[in-house]
């Protein structure tokens, strides 16, 4: 009975009854990281099983053949008392450990299986670079207007890239939810698009302003030159 219940609780990690947990991806300090971990996700699993060696503690041994508790005996080692339960006689099982090592390497591939499996190191220059000085470094070169496009065309397939992207998934037992880091994801590239774009309407407006000037200049110097000589012409 102990053997199947471990069966069927590995059965339960393997995703057969659903997510039995659910994690989620946050930003924290420029890196993408799980909450809760897979670090406690194992210990969670492990209190489980722990709980129920606990309960198997609490489970009296009885002697062979009769229906009296086996008596308190002495060990010799330290002078303590101790009273034999049930889990003491699940440990002199073998296969006990060879189900008990089962379940503890699947629960560290699964655990650590969903990490490894989330994978947003491509989206990290969204939030790592500075975008008002990397857009300034930008404009700065004189961009082309095809070069200004792929800028703006890039931060888009990116923006459309997270919105094809599902909401979750669920490997094994535990759910991964995707849909706050993806609208977090989805506003950087929104915003690096907006920082262009107020950067190229700046650009625009001195050029603009340049222009007004020439234009006020050269009207000046033609009403000057009619009547008198121009100091600019």
């Amino acid at each position: 009975m102990v053997l199947k219940n471990l069966q069927e609780f590995q059965i339960a990690l393997g995703g057969c009854y659903g997510g039995l947990f659910e994690v989620y991806p946050i930003k924290v300090r420029g890196s993408l990281i799980l909450d809760p971990s897979p670090q406690r996700i194992y210990s969670y699993i492990g209190y489980a099983i722990e709980d129920l060696f606990k309960r198997f503690r609490t489970i009296p041994r009885w002697l062979r053949g009769s229906c009296c508790r086996a008596p308190t005996v002495r060990k010799v080692a330290d002078g303590r008392e101790h009273t034999y339960n049930y889990l003491d006689q699940l440990l002199t099982v073998k296969c006990f450990y060879y189900h008990l090592n089962r379940l503890n390497n699947f629960s560290m591939m699964i655990c650590w299986g969903v990490k490894a499996y989330l994978n947003w190191d491509e989206y990290r220059h969204l939030w790592q670079f500075d975008k008002f000085a990397t857009v300034k470094q930008f404009m700065g070169t004189d961009p082309t207007i095809e070069q200004i496009d792929s800028a703006l065309g890039f931060y888009t397939d990116i923006w459309r890239h997270l919105d094809n992207t599902d909401e979750g998934f669920v490997m094994y037992s535990i759910r991964v939810s995707l849909f706050a880091i993806r609208e977090m994801l989805k506003s950087e590239a929104m915003e690096w698009k907006r920082t262009i774009g107020l950067a190229i309407l700046g650009m625009v407006r001195g050029v603009m302003a340049t222009v007004e000037y020439k234009i006020e200049v050269s009207t000046l110097c033609q009403t000057s030159c009619s009547t008198l000589r121009c100091p600019v012409c």
